[in-house]
């Protein structure tokens, strides 16, 4: 490896050091960021002096309109029914709050490919005050309820740049060793592209890896696969294959992201800011898109892994807290 001591790299910029053995086999990359590297979403913020997000009341909804966006919040339920911006639907419920138990079993050959999916919401949610106000220039809501294994309340604050603040807080009701929880939300059909940028353990990823840093992912392959399962050879990297829930690279959860976007082809769609710390899993329900905002992660019940992050693990007993905020950043059409 060669560098010239006269020509140093540029700030903010990333220097690549590739280790090649004598035989010409890779043995080990490095990405080395020079200066300051900060990743920066697709989403520039506005400079222009926006007017106030404006509140209006219709006797099923809460209207928070602003000068290229609308949210509609249901009274009897104080979560979202639908957004939209430049007339185009972004997102078309939630949050729906998520708490997946850490399952397991015994490490025995199983050859079934109809794995079930554990991916299921906390049901019977029922609102008991829903509240809506205008505050200098933002609408907030507020929603206090229960589901049947906990209780708690979400506050959403809309403001005049097209950006939620998410909080929630829940009590749970019943002990549990949780895999991941946090609020889901239902999408249009149309947002199935996935970007994101987030911080990797590792500096250098192959470019189709699942856990690379940054990236775009399609819920769907271009094609349908080819052949029974398990009896050709795979036409495409293994990133692509797919399921009911989407690709492998699409509906794998991305940890400690900066931002994470999910979108159409045209640009609508819904960018999360993660500050390095959330982790987001796109996946699809019956064919519709959705997207964990998971406030807190971690690995499955694998038996070889098991006893390295067990000590990561964040059981919970009845009384306990679950709770985060966040920033969602509605996107229009056309936006990068």
């Amino acid at each position: 490896l060669l560098i010239d001591p006269g020509v140093p790299p540029r700030e903010g910029r990333v220097l690549e050091v590739r280790f090649v053995s004598p035989q010409g086999f890779l043995e080990d990359v490095y990405r080395i960021h020079v200066g300051k590297v900060r990743p920066k979403p697709p989403l520039q913020p506005k400079a222009e002096d926006l007017p106030p997000v404006e509140l209006a009341v219709s006797p099923k909804h809460f209207l928070a309109r602003g000068k290229k966006f609308l949210l509609s919040f249901s009274r009897s339920t104080g979560l979202v029914e639908e957004a939209e911006v430049d007339g185009k639907p972004v997102l078309s419920g939630g949050p729906f709050l998520m708490v997946l138990p850490l399952r397991g079993g015994p490490c025995s050959p199983d050859f079934d490919k109809n794995i079930p999916f554990l991916n299921d919401t906390l049901r019977g949610w029922k609102a008991q005050t829903v509240r809506a106000s205008a505050r200098g220039k933002a609408v907030k809501i507020r929603v206090q309820g229960s589901y049947q294994t906990a209780q708690g309340a979400y506050t959403f604050t809309v403001l005049p740049a097209g950006k939620v603040v998410v909080e929630y807080a829940f009590q749970v009701k019943k002990k549990i060793d949780p895999r991941q929880w946090g609020p889901v939300f239902r999408f249009p059909k149309a947002c199935t592209l996935l970007s994101w940028e987030r911080k990797a353990p590792w500096s250098f990823y192959p470019g189709d890896h699942i856990g690379r840093p940054r990236g775009t992912a399609r819920a769907l392959p271009s094609r349908p696969q080819s052949g029974p399962w398990a009896r050709v050879r795979p036409d495409r990297p293994w990133s692509r294959d797919a399921n009911a829930l989407g690709t492998r690279d699409f509906r794998s959860t991305k940890k400690d992201i900066y931002w994470a976007a999910l979108r159409a082809d045209s640009g609508e769609g819904v960018l999360v800011e993660g500050e390095g710390k959330r982790s987001i899993r796109a996946f699809l329900e019956e064919g519709m898109p959705r997207l964990l905002v998971a406030g807190f992660t971690t690995m499955g019940m694998e038996g070889f892994f098991n006893s390295h992050v067990r000590s990561k693990r964040r059981p919970l007993s009845p009384g306990d807290v679950i709770r985060d905020r966040f920033v969602l950043d509605l996107l229009g059409p056309g936006e990068n």
